[in-house]
């Protein structure tokens, strides 16, 4: 399947293409696994051929699931594009545990100012973590993107 060639350079405009690539890319497949490795390849792609010099510059897309039955409060590493990642974070720790905990997005413009980020790679500078919940809001996991440039990501990114 090609890249999406974008056509614009507005935020807004670049993620409505993705998400309607994802849509593509999903259809007729029910596999979690399957839609949630290609979901990850074609965000980390996208930001790669988007517009915007900052998210050029994303080093990392993946997904951390929680697994209720086993550990109710852990994350544990799901399909992912970049280097070699933390392969489970407690929903106390981290900027991916804050989102999963509190279900709201973390827009993070530089991770070596938080307190509690958890360094799985140091070339990484901001991050965004969006919260995946079902539709009884209970946590399924969370997406994560990091970028090697502070202020990557901003609230219009949510």
């Amino acid at each position: 399947m090609p890249l999406i060639a974008f056509s614009s350079t507005a935020k807004g405009e670049f993620y409505e293409e993705v998400v309607a690539h994802a849509g593509t890319i999903l259809q007729g497949q029910r596999n979690w696994c399957t839609n949630l490795a290609n979901v990850a390849a074609m965000l980390y792609h996208s930001f790669h051929a988007s517009p915007d010099p900052k998210h050029q510059k994303v080093n990392w897309v993946g997904f951390y699931l929680a697994n209720d039955r086993h550990s109710p409060s852990v994350l544990w590493l799901g399909p992912f594009q970049g280097k070699i990642a933390c392969t489970s974070i407690d929903f106390d720790r981290g900027i991916c545990g804050l989102a999963a905990s509190s279900q709201s997005t973390q827009v993070i413009s530089d991770v070596h100012d938080h307190p509690s980020h958890i360094a799985c790679d140091p070339n990484s500078k901001s991050e965004i973590v969006i919260p995946l919940a079902n539709c009884q809001g209970r946590v399924l996991g969370v997406l994560d993107v990091d970028c090697a440039e502070v202020d990557g990501f901003t609230e219009e990114d949510k």
